[in-house]
């Protein structure tokens, strides 16, 4: 007897268990009947197996397939000319073919279509035949579906007597993040469903109607002004551009298989998230790049890194990188390349990819080269990979600039010996570049040349201007143009000061 399936009370004729069956293993074919209703034509198929030891019996009922349907749609599934209709329900369906019996070394395969209840010869043709005689296996199968595929997921049980086969749409809706999401499908700037409703930790399935040419668009529940869009036939991550101040952005990525259909997951950012790094390791030149096509231009000052996300995740990406006069454009595979030469120095950059992170490397340095690309190939997925700790330490870092001020090191002679950082990657600060820019493109770069940028204060809104404060002069200026156009009230020197500068409480001095 089985208490409660489909809230059905289930029970069985009774059993002879002394009976020799004819079969590789003593396993019976039973079958149940609802015990609730004797009109009831519905029955429930168990395979019984009966093992022997001495004067004991062990008795295994089990169902030989579980069937789990999470397309949200009506399919038919027939194993040699055995069918079932396998509802949209959480309950897995426990399926038993009536000759189960039949030759143990014959293939097992299986076939699913679309399956209407009301019009049972409003049915589709049959899928592809599918293998069940695997231990563990993903495929797909073609049927009559809005994009013709549907995922096909083969697992033998614990216990080896049942096959676990799931159902799923080919693409997969997974929101990770902690804000609830819209979804839909587009073609040509048309939307092709109504907008679906992700929660957080939820998955659901997506049907698409061109997973060729189709686009989705989301956007917060909670915003619905404006909505982001990315290609979702392609495997990569990127970050979507949403109109929210809390949440400026939301990580995306989509991860393809062969067998195993697209799952598109959104999480919340993290600083790491952006598909690229750009790190600037030049000590007095600043770095601009842009994507191309586009007229915004980032610039990057010496000795900083800034991630980057493209606002339109489906165009081309390729970037333009320039320094000083020295411009070239750039396809994000890994490369090293030449740059150009500025006074006695040669630019140069690399592009390698670590794990998922893609890094824009420039520099003068070669040896920085070659240790990106020696890093870029150990990263290669099958590559070996040996870590060695050559020794321990302590860094003492500034909690207010993060820069390292002390390092400590223990070697292996247990002589403790110190080490202070030369060089320092600093993330990139809006602030400080706006002041970096202002410099660069002062007098024709006359005070960019001598003097390095240290800092700078905004003094007036309108006019704009400016207090900064270089590595050897004070400079007071006034913006003068809408075209970013500057010009100097006045500079001084470090060494021309007379006395330490005071602040004066009259606002109209300085």
């Amino acid at each position: 007897m089985i208490p409660s399936y489909h809230k059905i009370k289930w029970i069985s004729e009774s059993i002879d268990l002394k009976v020799e069956q004819n079969y590789h293993y003593n396993e019976r074919f039973i079958i149940f009947h609802d015990s609730t209703s004797s009109n009831s034509k519905q029955t429930l198929n168990m395979i019984l197996r009966v093992d022997t030891l001495h004067e004991s019996y062990s008795l295994f009922l089990y169902s030989p397939f579980w069937i789990i349907n999470r397309t949200e749609l009506q399919l038919e599934l027939q194993i040699e000319n055995n069918r079932t209709f396998i509802e949209m329900t959480e309950t897995p369906l426990l399926f038993c073919l009536e000759n189960f019996e039949s030759e143990p070394n014959k293939k097992t395969q299986g076939q699913l279509r679309l399956y209407d209840i009301d019009n049972e010869n409003n049915t589709t043709i049959w899928s592809e035949k599918f293998s069940l005689d695997i231990t563990k296996s993903t495929s797909m199968a073609s049927c009559k579906v809005p994009n013709d595929r549907i995922c096909v997921d083969v697992l033998i049980s614990s216990f080896g007597l049942t096959k676990i086969i799931t159902f799923s749409p080919s693409i997969a809706i997974i929101n990770k993040s902690t804000v609830e999401l819209e979804v839909v499908e587009t073609i040509s700037d048309k939307e092709q469903d109504k907008w679906k409703s992700v929660n957080p930790k939820e998955i659901i399935p997506f049907w698409s109607h061109n997973i060729k040419d189709g686009i989705m668009c989301d956007h917060y529940k909670h915003s619905r002004a404006a909505s982001s869009s990315f290609m979702m036939n392609e495997k990569y991550r990127t970050l979507l551009r949403m109109n929210d101040k809390e949440r400026p952005v939301i990580y995306v990525r989509v991860s393809a298989a062969n067998f195993d259909g697209l799952r598109v997951i959104f999480g919340d950012y993290k600083i790491d998230d952006a598909p690229l790094l750009v790190i600037n390791c030049l000590k007095n030149d600043s770095v601009s790049f842009s994507p191309i096509n586009n007229v915004r231009t980032k610039i990057l000052p010496p000795q900083n890194y800034v991630y980057h996300a493209w606002l339109d995740s489906s165009k081309s990406k390729e970037l333009v990188i320039s320094c000083g006069l020295k411009k070239t454009k750039l396809e994000l595979t890994s490369q090293c390349g030449f740059l150009g030469k500025n006074d006695d120095c040669n630019l140069s950059y690399t592009i390698c990819v670590v794990g998922t992170q893609t890094i824009l490397l420039v520099t003068d340095d070669p040896e920085i080269i070659e240790a990106a690309s020696a890093m870029s190939s150990l990263a290669q997925p099958g590559q070996p990979a040996q870590i060695v700790f050559h020794d321990n330490g302590l860094s003492l870092v500034n909690s207010i600039t993060e820069e390292e001020m002390l390092y400590i090191s223990l070697n292996k002679s247990k002589v403790i010996r110190t080490k202070t950082r030369t060089c320092f990657i600093r993330p990139y600060i809006a602030h400080e570049v706006m002041g970096f820019s202002i410099l660069n493109i002062l007098q024709e770069r006359k005070y960019a040349k001598s003097d390095t940028y240290i800092a700078h204060i905004t003094c007036s809104e309108n006019p704009p201007s400016w207090l900064m404060a270089t590595s050897k002069r004070l400079l007071f200026g006034t913006k003068i143009s809408l075209f970013d156009l500057y010009k100097i009230d006045w500079q001084i020197e470090y060494e021309n000061l007379k006395e330490e500068p005071a602040i004066k409480p009259n606002l109209n001095e300085i």
